[in-house]
């Protein structure tokens, strides 16, 4: 008998069919080890990880190292990336010692594909290994390093920071306060209403002449009234130009990009998309969701004209192939998401929003090998008949008044009869049409009309524009989005309201006190490490190199941020157990100050004045101090040896009374 490892439970029963006799499939359920929960987990020495099972690998390591015994072979399928192979090295770990152990993987889970991957494994590929431990081990070193740093700063307990969600964040803030600081500019400009050949079309006063990068804009209400009259007066037609021009169509679907058009087409967050998307695979619609390449395989590409053939679209093929070039740092080998069958129309998976994404999906994927749509597009500049003086405007001249107008008519549609609506609003050009003109050709137009504009503020982010500025910079990877989302929200840094995300005042704590102290606060650092992380799965970086590096760096700029915080009164110093440090701690009856170490005995508190800890209020004890018989015995942790106490008169250094603790009395010391 042979094993076959998958990570979900939902693909077993197909694969095993697909094998047939003599073959058992089982689920990992993902990752079956972990860094350990409460303890950094890293040997300094080599930066090795102390990985732990954890509480659901137990279980499943119990039932597959119980079932191993009988298994002539193990064959590990876990999913074709970084998590995936990490997840299949474990599981040799734990599994192979005395085992025939191969690997191999599938971009779809249809039978063609289970079978033809079954004929050629391979060995684990350590280098993807190595970059998924790089990812785990770097997170937790900023995670655990950081983060009490960063709490002890704000006098907050139990914050975290990390090196994608903290950036993200940012992001998320400096947009609030960009907002918050925008101020209003009332401008102006002019729209022209002329008919030719019965048409109506409109053209708008080009201001730019007038303007200045410091001031664009037109702010002389009496200007743009001028300019009105000019209009009126009649115009001439200074350029005309028409034209073909091709529109591509969208590049099939990846990661990112489908939780983009989920959201903006369904109104799906990230997770929701990817929970759907995990689902169509599982059942073998679709191929792997969590892909960077934007193209199709050439196998794939030949079953997609097979089938827009079969559908009678021989004339809409593109010929030759569509090809994207993938952005820096793509990884996956796998091709972009398509259906595993062109000709299934509708998913019929049980779950409607599940059907939903193969919708889209779908579209994109046919629509990506089609001809591109061809639009004829007219523009045409026109200016005022005479010469006009503007004087209170940023650049004052005395010139004609120039107008701009556009239009575009579909003449062929191509790929637009799959998916028409496939592109994103910023990618719309005018859709309206413009008559035929001539150069030279005098226009009297209906109406001339002042337009009272103003600017606006940056919109915040919704989920959507989050994911593409993350994208856009290379910060994590679309298959952690949600994570970042979901942590943003969960620890109460930001929330959303009517789609949008808005930081909330412990997020801004956050950033206020992170910003322009650490590296992986700029946008550009992120991207950075993910490119190292690329090379260390491609082979071409070395694991321990990489990790010693950025945990150096991080270890300097704590030095400087914890130094900085003693001096500026944000960190500090317990006054009783010399060792902790005070945090704001929102308690029943309000805010006060406690210790750090409170778990290794010291019961320090102080109440918080304004945010800084005061002093303590003097409490009634039943141990006056018998040396100074002013001060009182408090219980103090000590240094070494764990959960160990002694007392000491709170006059210290004036009294330097001690005694031993015997079982939480002062007991005095032999004389």
């Amino acid at each position: 008998m042979k094993m076959l490892i998958v990570e979900s439970p939902t693909k077993r029963k197909n694969i095993a069919a697909y094998l047939g006799a003599g073959w058992v499939v089982e689920a990992s359920f993902g990752h079956v080890r972990d860094l350990p929960k409460g303890e950094m987990g890293i040997d300094f020495g080599n930066y090795q990880p102390a990985y732990v099972l954890s509480d659901s690998g137990k279980k499943v390591m119990t039932k597959l190292q119980g079932m191993s015994k009988q298994m002539e072979e193990i064959w590990l399928a876990t999913d074709p990336d970084r998590e995936g192979e990490a997840i299949a090295w474990h599981l040799k770990a734990l599994l192979g010692r005395d085992k025939i152990v191969r690997r191999v993987t599938f971009s779809e889970i249809t039978q063609t594909a289970v079978l033809r991957a079954m004929q050629q494994p391979r060995d684990i590929d350590n280098n993807l290994v190595d970059a998924q431990q790089a990812r785990r081990v770097l997170d937790r070193l900023y995670g655990y390093k950081l983060s009490p740093a960063l709490g002890d700063k704000i006098g907050v307990h139990g914050i975290s920071a990390g090196r994608v969600q903290s950036i993200a964040l940012r992001l998320i803030v400096d947009r609030e306060r960009a907002i918050r600081d925008f101020r209003s500019t009332k401008h102006f400009g002019v729209a022209i209403i002329c008919e030719s050949e019965g048409r109506q079309w409109r053209a708008k006063w080009d201001t730019a002449p007038f303007a200045t990068e410091e001031s664009p804009y037109i702010t002389d209400k009496e200007s743009a009234e001028k300019v009105c009259c000019h209009a009126l007066s009649g115009l001439r037609i200074t350029n005309f130009a028409e034209k073909e021009q091709q529109q591509m169509p969208p590049a099939p679907l990846i990661t990112s990009t489908l939780q983009q058009a989920a959201a903006n087409r369904l109104g799906l967050s990230v997770g929701t998309t990817m929970t759907a998307a995990q689902k169509l695979f599982e059942a073998g619609l679709i191929t792997y969701m969590r892909t960077d390449n934007p193209n199709l395989s050439d196998e794939a590409i030949a079953e997609l004209h097979n089938y827009l053939r079969a559908a009678g679209q021989d004339d809409h093929i593109a010929d030759p192939p569509h090809r994207w070039k993938a952005k820096g740092g793509a990884q996956e080998a796998h091709e972009a998401i398509r259906p595993t069958d062109f000709a299934l129309r509708i998913a019929d998976s049980g779950d409607p929003v599940a059907d939903q994404v193969y919708q889209l999906i779908r579209r994109a994927a046919i629509a990506c090998q089609m001809r591109p749509a061809i639009y004829k597009v007219r523009k045409a500049r026109l200016e005022t008949l005479q010469p006009l003086t503007l004087a209170n405007v940023p650049t004052p001249a005395t010139i004609p008044a120039a107008f701009d107008a556009s239009g575009r008519e579909l003449i062929y549609p191509g790929w637009q009869i799959i998916a028409k609506d496939y592109t994103d609003d910023d990618d719309k050009a005018e859709s309206g049409q413009l008559p035929m003109l001539t150069e030279g050709q005098i226009c009297q137009p209906l109406e001339a009309v002042r337009l009272e504009l103003e600017t606006r503020a940056p919109n915040r982010f919704t989920e959507t524009s989050l994911l593409k500025i993350l994208e856009k910079n290379e910060i994590g990877r679309p298959a952690t989005y949600a994570n970042i989302i979901e942590t943003q929200l969960r620890r109460g840094y930001a929330e959303i309201q009517k789609r949008y995300f808005y930081p909330t005042e412990l997020g801004e704590r956050v950033i206020d006190a992170l910003a322009d102290r650490f590296d992986i606060m700029e946008t550009g650092y992120t991207a950075a490490m993910e490119a190292e992380l690329d090379n260390i799965a491609g082979g071409t970086a070395d694991y321990l190199t990489v990790v010693r590096d950025y945990d150096l760096a991080l270890d300097s700029q704590l030095a400087d941020f914890i130094q900085s915080s003693i001096e500026d009164g944000s960190i500090v110093p317990c006054p009783q157990c010399q060792n902790g440090k005070l945090r704001r701690i929102n308690g029943k009856k309000g805010p006060f100050w406690g210790c750090s170490n409170y778990k290794e005995g010291c019961n320090y508190m102080a109440p918080d004045e304004n945010g800084k800890p005061g002093k303590p209020k003097p409490k009634s004890t039943a141990y006056p101090c018998p040396q100074c018989g002013e001060g009182h015995l408090q219980r103090r942790a000590a240094k070494k040896g764990k959960g160990k106490y002694w007392w000491g008169c709170d006059r210290y250094p004036d009294c330097d009374y001690t005694a031993f603790d015997d079982k939480g009395r002062p007991k005095a010391k032999k004389a």
